[in-house]
């Protein structure tokens, strides 16, 4: 889910299409490896341009629609780990009106997220005020419509979601609270043809979005940044294989991230 693009575009495709078909009388565990030739979320660049290795632990409950996910990010190099972070999340998703043209797939979850070694806040004197970390939390929900627009063998998936911080840095509610992500997003994957005995499937697509930010961060309300990205994967073994190349455009000063391009290899395994 939920933090580099390759997991929002991998999660995008695999929501409506595996996960959400019929949920499984027992417990499933998925686990996913990512690396990032550098950490982007919500427009935003964390840290320097710097590679980054991303792990994820995800726990599936029975005949709930409920999950349960550890996720982090840590940088290759050290000397910058003040910028690792580690997500907490619970998530829920359900389709409603499943076989019809107007299926839709609700998703909701509360993302916990700490920077542990985030350096302690000081005055302007250099004394130390607060050593508080770093940490915050995020809430999500969201619309996809799963069936609505056929192309191709598969389907283009429009997607709305929401995204609302409650409290972010030391605290700091005050300069932080009130704020949210809209964005408006399309996602297409194919299936391709494969080309070994031993993969059981292969597929490529693209997403795209664009983003209004209302304040959040201290960002003027306006249109911030879209994203383009394009993948390709396989299933075998019980596992997926994905590559993507991603793009972010900024339109808003006040977001203070350029226009970046950046790559991700990913490892995902059901258990």
């Amino acid at each position: 889910m939920i933090r580099n693009l390759v997991v929002v575009v991998f999660l995008s495709v695999w929501l409506p299409t595996k996960a959400q078909a019929l949920v499984p009388d027992r417990f499933v565990t998925t686990l996913g490896i990512t690396y990032a030739s550098q950490y982007l979320t919500d427009g935003f660049r964390v840290g320097p341009a710097a590679p980054v290795m991303e792990l994820s632990l995800k726990l599936d409950i029975p005949k709930t629609g409920l999950s349960l996910m550890y996720w982090n990010a840590l940088r290759i190099s050290r000397p910058t780990d003040e910028y690792d972070e580690h997500d907490f999340l619970l998530m829920y998703n359900h389709d409603f009106f499943t076989g019809t043209s107007y299926a839709f797939n609700f998703h909701t979850f509360y993302d916990y997220w700490l920077f542990p070694n985030s350096q302690p806040l000081r005055d302007g004197f250099g004394d130390e005020i607060s050593s508080i970390k770093m940490h915050g939390g995020k809430v999500n929900a969201g619309v996809s419509m799963t069936n609505l627009l056929p192309l191709g063998g598969s389907f283009l998936i429009p997607a709305y979601n929401l995204y609302y911080w409650i409290y972010w840095a030391q605290d700091r509610s005050d300069l932080y609270q009130g704020g949210a992500r809209h964005e408006l997003s399309l996602t297409y994957t194919h299936s391709l043809p494969s080309f070994a005995s031993w993969v059981q499937a292969a597929y490529a697509g693209g997403f795209a979005s664009v983003s209004y930010n209302d304040g959040a961060f201290g960002i003027r309300p306006s249109w911030t940044h879209s994203v383009g990205s394009a993948y390709a994967g396989i299933h075998a073994f019980n596992s997926d294989f994905v590559v993507s190349a991603n793009k972010q455009w900024t339109y808003q000063r006040t977001l203070r991230t350029p226009n970046e391009f950046w790559a991700t290899v990913t490892f995902m395994k059901e258990f």
